[in-house]
């Protein structure tokens, strides 16, 4: 395998890495990321580490300081506001759209999405609770068939990663998350008449 190519896979890799231990808390808001120790800690060189750091700042997960490392992203009470109006509103334009093609199958995965959401909170996984909450709001958007709005949603998405988990702990939240879910799909099978759900 050609050496550039090599790296790419493995900054892929490290990207994920980092990536997922930003969104479970591993590595804290604020948190400074070196990148020898991560590159020892992963046992990689510098190279792919510094790439994962590139695409990771990209995403708006870190800040990266020249010669310094890289900060894991700070969030402001403004932030998160900004990000959950930009989100809501990105949503509202999907589910509009989504009228215009909406079919069975797609309401049929999104009513499986909310069963199975209901289970884990039944058994107290918020862990994969946050993954099916997560996949309904990426199918809501992806069925709408609009590449550009898809984008822009997995942009702000990316950030929204990291608050998922956290705001997955407020008592209450994820069961009226779920019922919210459930409302918007009722919303559209009745615009429709496809389903009586």
């Amino acid at each position: 395998m050609p050496e550039d190519i090599k790296y790419l896979v493995l900054s892929e890799v490290v990207y994920q890495n980092i990536r997922e231990s930003i969104i479970d808390c591993k590595y804290k808001s604020g948190q400074r990321l070196l990148l020898k120790k991560i590159a020892d800690e992963m046992k990689v060189s510098i190279t792919p580490v510094r790439e994962a750091f590139k695409k990771l700042e990209k995403d708006g997960l870190i800040r990266i300081v020249p010669n310094n490392g890289a900060i894991v992203i700070v969030f402001t009470l403004r932030d998160v506001v900004e990000l959950y109006d930009i989100r809501r509103q990105l949503e509202c334009l999907a589910v509009e759209l989504l009228t215009d093609t909406i079919n069975k199958k797609i309401l049929d995965e999104l009513v499986e999405i909310c069963d199975k959401s209901d289970s884990c909170l039944k058994k107290g996984n918020l862990n994969l609770y946050v993954i099916y909450n997560n996949e309904f709001h990426q199918l809501l958007v992806k069925s709408a068939q609009n590449q550009r709005l898809i984008k822009l949603y997995n942009e702000i998405s990316r950030q929204l990663s990291i608050l998922a988990r956290k705001t997955a702990n407020f008592p209450g939240k994820p069961k009226k998350s779920v019922a919210e879910h459930r409302e918007i799909i009722k919303a559209m099978a009745q615009k429709l008449s496809l389903i009586h759900i």
